[in-house]
């Protein structure tokens, strides 16, 4: 009965404990650090802070977020919770599948649009440029690195994250939460941090780089 009652306490994102997924949130915003800085390896034969203090980038973080709550589970896909008029079968995953591809290729679009435009016109700090890439739309977005990160995001939603997210849920609670709480609150003030820095500076801050030509 107490074991109930503590698990009715817990605050839970769409039936998925908040802690696990946020813990999830967190190793992606790692992952996405790693992708960017292995992507300047190959762009510009360097690697840097990526404005940032800590490995984390924070926006990489609402992915997880996203991934649970438009498509639920890899093995189960529904779209916003509820399942498409499909019959089941292989068509049937087939078909979620490929949707599924073509939403999160959106989503990076839209989100790629929304935080440089956001951070461009607040503070007029300039942080990537498309403009050389092919079919770009301003210099936030294009088709091709939609397409990428796309595609990165799809194959970490049917591996890392269902792997990561079955660990959390399955680890001791009290450590998942303590985890997530500390490493969140850290995340949060180096978020604040690069924001202030920008509205003060009018630049993005940039503590180190490595040339690594």
């Amino acid at each position: 009965m107490r074991r109930e009652k503590r698990e009715r306490k817990r605050l839970t994102f769409f039936g998925v404990p908040f802690a696990c997924i946020a813990l999830v949130a967190i190793v992606f915003s790692h992952i996405g650090w790693l992708v960017e800085n292995i992507a300047r390896v190959f762009l510009v034969g360097e690697i840097d802070a990526r404005f940032y203090i800590l490995p984390f980038i924070s926006a990489y973080g609402a992915i997880p977020f996203a991934f649970h709550a438009i498509l639920r589970s890899p093995n189960d896909i529904k779209f916003f919770g509820k399942e498409l008029p499909l019959k089941d079968g292989l068509r049937a995953r087939i078909i979620k599948n490929v949707i599924a591809y073509i939403l999160m290729v959106l989503f990076v679009y839209i989100a790629e649009l929304a935080v440089g435009n956001l951070w461009d016109k607040l503070f007029g700090v300039k942080l990537w440029d498309y403009r050389s890439y092919p079919l770009n739309f301003t210099r936030y977005t294009s088709l091709p690195t939609s397409l990428a990160f796309g595609t990165g995001g799809f194959i970490l939603y049917k591996t890392v994250y269902k792997w990561l997210l079955n660990a959390f849920c399955n680890a001791p609670y009290k450590i998942i939460t303590v985890l997530a709480a500390v490493l969140g609150i850290l995340i949060i003030l180096d978020t604040v941090n690069m924001i202030l820095y920008m509205a003060v500076m009018k630049d993005a801050p940039m503590l180190w780089s490595i040339d690594l030509r």
